[in-house]
């Protein structure tokens, strides 16, 4: 207990006051862990004085607060609730179980967790991530030392996943046909490192694995032409950067949350068509390692896909029954689309018209629904006028400009059919050029082609071997499907976790970096889908913004005393500090 003491120093003009302390303090050290109670041992009163000052230096020190000399500011809320994740998901013990550390330094999983975090808060170039970790709370939360997190060192802990030389040769190997493409990765960490990590998944979370969505897409990169690579080819992209080389990625996605299940990187000039076999094998597996009892899967998959030997491989796979739900291409079933909708018996809950036909596809007994949707029939009509009008003109534009020049009928004839022909809609157009000098132009629609085309628009074929499903159900299960594309929207989006650039050169760099994309995409699903299950519904967006929002402040006083605080929280916030568990990582 503290007292003020007042005293009156000989000389001095004021008297001068001290804080006194009194206290006992046990006369021999070693009865000191004995308390305080009788028999522990002979005490004598001590006391302890701190000199505060006259009157006016007291009353000028509580007037005159001390101010800060420095005042700093950290990312707390995202990181941390980022790294809570992948705490609970183990993703870290899960790659060091796989691909064990040097002695030295930080452990392989501590630099893909650190890169899984920074793609979720702030996407950079490995160069970067060591200034990055320096503006963040996790160098003292996960006793980190920003300045061993170089493009140097990440490089290194890649090679340790996926080796270059090996690689090369297994990619020489697939060139000669000694090893299917399938088997390329068989061998690196990746495929066992997210089989340990999805384990976890299974065990904390109630996610079916009934249905998987599949799909494809590719991402361009900035290899140089010069630089050699074997994932990387030419191919159109669907960025529209055809004149830059482009990866695959081929990946599986749960029906209930998008949660990344599986991926592969294939090489960019591959057909969607022959990857897919080889896909529902690595499916297949991944699902038998989990055990969880799941025997028959669905998959849903659009029909870049569909062939005759997918389907009787997909029948065929072993220790999983696959069923398939795809769509068809209705220029491939005249009869279905060109059917009145007047005969469609059925109205879906939206509102939309459906019609349902048993039918053979592909050899197999399957259900084939046409559902109808008016306003994407409007669409597409509205944007098959625009281009033909726009055709018409460039033909009419390109005759006129040839006129003038004085080309001859043979010169005029070849531009204008060659315009016609690179045209997606060049089909429907018939040009002629007549006349004494070749002085009419004739520009006319193909109307029995146009009225065949405008009987397509807005009916989608929706088909699936399981027969035994309502109308309803069939579209509900195809419907789902905008899940995986929403996944790849976000790996690419620069908000959200930007794929590109990859900053990457080599073809063993490149596969571990996608691992980086995917667990970022499964941290962040799992994220939104924990919040929603805290009746917080809002879009990753949101989430990322309410969460970044959370800052740790830390003020400095003069004589180095500081005080760490979070910044102030909104209602939304204080519940997602509490559903993340920030109270952990929060200063004390």
């Amino acid at each position: 207990m503290g007292t003020l003491k007042k005293k009156q120093p000989p000389g001095c003009p004021k008297p001068v006051y001290y804080h006194r302390e009194v206290f006992r303090e046990k006369i021999n050290p070693e009865d000191r862990s004995k308390g305080k109670g009788r028999g522990s041992g002979p005490s004598r009163v001590r006391t302890k004085d701190t000199y505060l000052g006259t009157a006016d230096m007291i009353l000028t020190a509580v007037k005159e607060k001390p101010q800060p000399t420095v005042v700093r500011q950290k990312q707390f809320g995202l990181v941390c609730a980022a790294l809570r994740i992948c705490e609970k998901l183990k993703i870290a013990a899960a790659i060091d179980a796989v691909v064990p550390k040097r002695n030295q330094g930080h452990s392989v999983g501590t630099y893909i967790v650190v890169g899984i975090l920074n793609k979720l808060a702030a996407p950079c170039s490995r160069a970067g991530i060591s200034d990055w970790l320096a503006k963040t709370v996790l160098p003292d939360r996960m006793g980190l030392d920003p300045e061993l997190f170089s493009s140097a060192n990440f490089w290194d802990q890649f090679e340790k996943i996926c080796p270059e030389e090996p690689l090369k040769a297994r990619q020489q190997q697939v060139d000669e046909g000694k090893l299917a493409e399938a088997e390329l990765f068989a061998e690196d960490a990746v495929f066992r490192i997210e089989e340990k990590i999805w384990e976890q998944v299974v065990d904390h979370y109630d996610v079916p694995l009934d249905v998987i969505l599949y799909d494809t897409t590719n991402f361009y990169t900035y290899f140089d032409v010069t630089t050699a690579s074997w994932l990387c080819r030419p191919g159109r992209n669907k960025a529209y950067r055809h004149h830059l080389r482009q990866v695959g990625l081929a990946l599986a996605t749960t029906v209930d949350g998008g949660l990344p299940l599986l991926h592969t990187l294939v090489r960019g000039n591959r057909h969607d068509a022959k990857l897919f076999p080889e896909s529902l094998s690595l499916l297949a597996e991944r699902l038998i390692k989990l055990g969880r009892g799941t025997e028959e899967i669905t998959v849903v998959f659009d029909k870049g896909n569909n062939s005759q030997e997918n389907i009787n491989k997909a029948q065929a796979m072993d220790g999983v029954d696959f069923h398939l739900v795809g769509t068809l291409v209705p220029s491939h079933h005249r009869d279905l689309v060109g059917r009145s909708l007047a005969r469609y018996e059925t109205t879906l809950a939206d509102g939309r018209p459906a019609h349902r036909e048993e039918r053979s596809i592909y050899g197999l007994p399957a259900a084939v629904v046409v559902v109808y949707n008016e306003q994407t029939a409007r669409r597409q009509e509205h944007r098959l006028h625009k281009r033909l009008t726009a055709l018409k003109h460039k033909v009419k534009e390109t005759f006129h400009n040839k006129k003038e020049k004085g080309d001859s009928k043979a010169v005029i004839e070849q531009a204008l059919n060659k315009l016609v022909r690179a045209s997606d809609v060049g089909h429907l157009v018939k040009v002629t050029v007549g006349g004494r000098r070749y002085t009419t132009l004739s520009c006319r629609l193909d109307r029995t082609k146009v009225r065949r085309r405008l009987r397509t628009f807005g009916k989608q074929l929706i088909f699936t071997d399981r027969t035994e499903l309502g109308t309803e159900e069939i579209v509900a299960l195809y419907g789902s499907r905008p899940g995986v594309e929403e996944a790849f929207r976000q790996i690419k989006d620069a908000h959200t976790i930007a794929w590109q650039p990859a900053y990457c050169f080599t073809d063993s760099k490149l596969r571990v970096y996608a691992l980086i994309c995917v667990l970022a995409l499964l941290v962040l699903k799992i994220m939104v889908r924990e919040a929603h299950a805290h009746n917080l519904v809002m879009s990753w967006n949101t989430l990322k913004a309410e969460l970044a929002d959370l800052d740790e402040v830390i003020i400095v006083y003069p004589e180095l005393r500081s005080v760490r605080l979070i910044t102030e929280r909104s209602t939304i916030q204080q519940r997602l500090y509490d559903l993340f568990e920030l109270k952990d990582y929060a200063p004390p």
